[in-house]
């Protein structure tokens, strides 16, 4: 399975989020954790002042 997410919103890398809060699950960021916990490979890119994710499940 494969989810592409594409926003104008300000930038935001998921990866970047999960390494700096490795070892340890910070209060928020439920919904990043459980994807990132399902997903196999995820890929973040802000081009054209969108950021891009594809999650491969």
């Amino acid at each position: 399975m494969l989810l592409n997410i594409r926003d104008d919103c300000k930038k935001f890398s998921p990866i970047d989020y999960m390494n700096q809060f490795a070892g340890h699950r910070p209060d928020n960021g439920l919904g990043i954790t459980m994807i990132s916990n399902l997903a196999s490979d995820i890929k973040y890119l802000n081009t054209f002042g969108l950021n891009i994710v594809h999650i491969t499940a």
